[in-house]
């Protein structure tokens, strides 16, 4: 797994095991409402998890204090 740190974030490649708090932010209401694209269930979201992975440009943000950036 490949990991990027700065002062504040932490830039990694994506892992199966995030695949609950992306699709948390994926199928929020807002973000559908912003954006054209289908509702995705866990397999959907760990399948697209694995085809970022294999893309290997994929990064992931989060902030290290858990806050936003």
């Amino acid at each position: 797994m490949r990991e990027l740190h700065t002062e504040r974030l932490l830039l990694r490649t994506p892992r199966e095991r995030d695949a609950a708090e992306i699709m948390a932010i994926h199928n929020s209401a807002f973000v559908m409402k912003n954006n054209v694209m289908e509702v995705f269930d866990k397999e959907q979201m760990v399948h697209l998890i694995h085809r970022e992975i294999d893309y290997e440009d994929t990064w992931y943000n989060k902030h290290k204090n858990g806050g936003n950036p």
